[in-house]
């Protein structure tokens, strides 16, 4: 959260806490920034919405089935 550039990759199971860690540092991202960044949630289900952040699907209602598939 402190650098000036970079991506976040989170993994885990369910119930692991994702979630919660991703929204830490996006508020922590917001904090120190302000609207001067852009962020980019990568999600099948967002189990919250964040309205300072785009939201991408991800999954076969996406269209991104096959491009996940390939990687």
């Amino acid at each position: 959260a402190m650098e000036s550039a970079g991506i976040v990759l989170i993994g885990g199971t369910t119930g692991s806490g994702k979630s919660r860690t991703l929204y830490a540092l996006l508020e922590r991202i917001r904090e120190k920034r302000g609207q001067q960044c852009r962020i980019a949630l990568v999600s099948a289900v967002p189990e919250y919405v964040a309205t300072t952040a785009t939201h991408i699907p991800v999954g076969l209602e996406a269209g991104c089935d096959d491009a996940m598939a390939a990687a």
